[in-house]
């Protein structure tokens, strides 16, 4: 058993200072004629609200068609004969349109087969970029991954390209990988393919073929006539806000079925519920209406047009015009909110500088944990990364382990050392500039935080 805890070491004062900080104005006319002695003060820090830093957030977009956002789903519920039923699903948003796509997974370590489902149902759509969190079966498919078409028009995954390079007993390994995926030459993937098997069972039942002879084979890959490698952004962070829109989608379609875990769990009733979202107006895909004009005058029989006109995700979705209008008009709102935080000095953090952090910890353990302050933690800043800040909490919990060996492994993975766990990743928005240095630093911060 471990549990992450703040360990305070240093001794204390045995007289308490005035802690009232909004009270500081009355201790010379009522506390220090009542106590007849100098009275101190605790250290006062000053806190900051959210709502003014999410006005500096930036918009979630991608500067290219074809990025989505990936989580899994889970649902667990109890029959009548009290058996235990589990149900996972695979959740694709696109980031840009809000395309929502669905899929049942089989368990947690056979994602792939349930995204090569989707890139066949779909092979109009485009899967360059998939952003994800740490789960396993998302990140076994990093640098691993590419789409390719045939000449009839369907699509497929190949999801384990290292293992058909290991197949086909090819000593060049990281050049062969390189020329795929970082160089895109389709004569490579073409070659190393008719060099294996790997995929030859998988692409009969795709293309519903028999392969009689080898030249039948050859002539298979030969029809392939396009691809592009998926990649896969992984940020792990608690912390981070990198996947919004699909903890988003995933809250509301829960909130949408209600209690009732079994109807959440009936694929039935889901593809239902993702074809109403994908064909209702999305209130982020909206566009302004360059026909209305308040001072026209116009008749009462007539519809009046609308200062703004709402899209929905399939429309954005099979409409490349409209993505590309919605990533402009993301790309002037993202230069805006660059100024402002470049204005407010969040963009000009040097190494070592020292940070105040707001940690949302809704997504760890210690999300029932008494708020005191909204920026509760401080922090040395390291660098920038991902759009993001990585810091190194001045303050950082200790990991307190009983009867289990420190080496033992966690879900096949070693558990991370407390140095680590206090390296964080954490948006610009939650940071405040206190000083250039460790040295520089308050003594007040020094004793609130007790460094």
């Amino acid at each position: 058993m471990t549990k992450s805890v703040r360990i305070y070491d240093k001794e204390y004062n045995s007289l308490l200072n005035y802690p009232f900080k909004s009270k500081y104005k009355y201790i010379d006319n009522y506390i220090k004629p009542f106590f007849k002695s100098d009275i101190k003060t605790e250290p006062f820090i000053p806190d900051f609200k959210l709502k003014s830093c999410k006005e500096l957030s930036k918009p979630n977009f991608s500067n290219e068609p074809g990025c989505w956002e990936a989580d899994l789903m889970f649902s667990k519920y109890y029959t009548r004969d009290l058996t235990k039923e589990n149900k996972i699903y695979l959740v694709l948003i696109n980031t840009n349109t809000r395309y929502l796509i669905v899929e049942p997974v089989k368990d947690k370590g056979n994602i792939w087969f349930s995204l090569e489902r989707i890139i066949i149902r779909y092979p109009q759509f485009l899967f360059k970029t998939i952003k994800c969190d740490g789960e396993p079966g998302l990140k076994e498919m990093k640098d691993n991954s590419v789409v390719i078409w045939f000449s009839t028009g369907e699509t497929t995954l190949i999801f384990d390209l290292k293992a058909v390079i290991k197949e086909a007993r090819i000593k060049e390994f990281d050049k062969i990988l390189s020329k795929i995926l970082v160089n895109h030459k389709l004569e490579t993937l073409k070659k190393l393919l008719k060099k294996s098997d790997y995929y030859k069972p998988r692409f009969q039942r795709l293309l519903n073929l028999q392969f009689e002879d080898i030249q039948f084979w050859e002539n298979t890959i030969d029809s392939i006539t396009d691809f592009y490698p998926i990649r896969f952004i992984i940020n792990d962070s608690p912390y981070a806000l990198a996947h919004k829109n699909v903890d988003s989608v995933i809250r509301t379609l829960r909130n949408a079925f209600g209690l009732d875990e079994r109807r959440l769990s009936d694929y039935n009733l889901m593809r239902q519920m993702v074809d109403y979202y994908n064909n209702t107006p999305h209130s982020s895909l909206r566009f302004k209406n360059f026909d209305y004009d308040p001072s026209d005058f116009y008749d009462k029989n007539l519809v009046k047009p609308t200062k703004y006109i709402y899209y929905t995700p399939a429309q954005m979705q099979n409409n490349v015009d409209l993505e590309w209008r919605y990533i402009r008009k993301m790309q002037m709102k993202l230069r805006e909110i660059n100024d402002k935080q470049r204005f407010k000095g969040l963009l000009s953090y040097n190494r070592g500088n020292i940070i105040l952090v707001h940690l949302d910890k809704s997504k760890t353990q210690k999300k029932h944990e008494k708020r005191r302050r909204v920026f509760n933690e401080i922090a040395e800043f390291l660098e920038y990364r991902n759009g993001n800040v990585i810091c190194k909490l001045l303050k950082p919990y200790q990991t307190v382990k009983k009867d289990e060996p420190q080496e033992k492994l966690h879900k096949g993975r070693k558990r991370m050392t407390d140095a680590e766990k206090a390296i964080i990743e954490v948006p610009i928005i939650y940071t405040k500039f206190i000083c250039n240095s460790f040295g520089d630093l308050n003594e007040d911060y020094i004793k609130y935080f007790n460094i």
